[in-house]
């Protein structure tokens, strides 16, 4: 008794403490009284600080583990936006005009990708790309939507919108180019942004792609009038988290604050 296997990496030994020293990286006397503390038979103080020890080790592997994901995740949306191209001609802008109704020229921040393949679905997909970049321009993210070449519909998978890469400490996604605006109106989803835009082009239009990216608009680069443009899946705007705080960030920037929702 006490075999143990991890068959992933082909490690194994003959006792849990062999176990128990592979996980705490500590050396074998380490292990023995860190062990005798997991088991009630030892209080020292050493034994504590031994599981202190233990706590910070792990905290410091999951936090690397973590940045390890989020930098190959920006790696592949840094390949990906290698591929984008002019969206005019394509399955993105037959997507934009016959599905959404957008009449208006194209904004400049949308692009198209002729084939993303997705592991998730072990399938490549044309898509409609944006990029979002840290303050040097630098690619940190893309949003995709991926698109059905025959039905220039969204593709049928249950998650047609995307996210690769660590979000950029700000994000909007600029719909129409009014710098001098008094009023910037900053909507959810690009479509919804397209729609706005087309409506409203004399006005500086942003996305923000994602509901939690709210908090993460720039103050320095919206006007001193901004107008949350929400989708009408959310009920009770007032008691959503994200959207009282983003409001609260904005409004000690200096900015006056409107929020428009569509009637349920």
């Amino acid at each position: 008794s006490g075999w143990w296997k991890d068959f992933q990496t082909d490690q194994g030994g003959r006792s849990l403490l062999t176990l128990i020293q592979r996980e705490t990286a500590l050396d074998f006397k380490e292990t023995l009284e860190y062990s005798a503390g997991l088991l009630g038979l030892n209080d020292s103080e050493k034994s504590l600080q031994l599981r202190d020890k233990v706590i910070v080790k792990q905290q410091a592997a999951v936090k690397n583990e973590v940045s390890d994901h989020q930098k190959k995740m920006t790696a592949i949306a840094q390949s990906i936006a290698k591929g984008l191209q002019d969206p005019r001609g394509t399955v993105v802008e037959k997507y934009l005009r016959e599905q959404r109704g957008i009449t208006e020229n194209l904004p400049t921040s949308i692009y198209f990708h002729p084939s993303v393949y997705i592991k998730k679905y072990d399938e490549s997909f044309p898509a409609m790309v944006t990029k979002m970049c840290d303050a040097k321009g630098q690619v940190q993210a893309i949003h995709l939507t991926l698109l059905n070449e025959k039905t220039a519909n969204k593709a049928e998978v249950d998650s047609p919108k995307l996210k690769f890469g660590k979000t950029p400490e700000h994000v909007t996604i600029a719909m129409t180019n009014q710098p001098n605006s008094r009023v910037t109106l900053i909507a959810e989803g690009l479509e919804t942004a397209m729609s706005v835009a087309a409506a409203m082009p004399h006005l500086d239009v942003k996305a923000s792609l994602d509901k939690q990216n709210f908090k993460r608009i720039d103050p320095e680069k919206v006007a001193a009038n901004v107008v949350l443009c929400l989708d009408n899946d959310l009920k009770n705007w007032r008691e959503d988290k994200v959207i009282t705080r983003s409001i609260e960030r904005l409004l000690d920037a200096g900015k006056t604050v409107f929020v428009a929702h569509p009637e349920s």
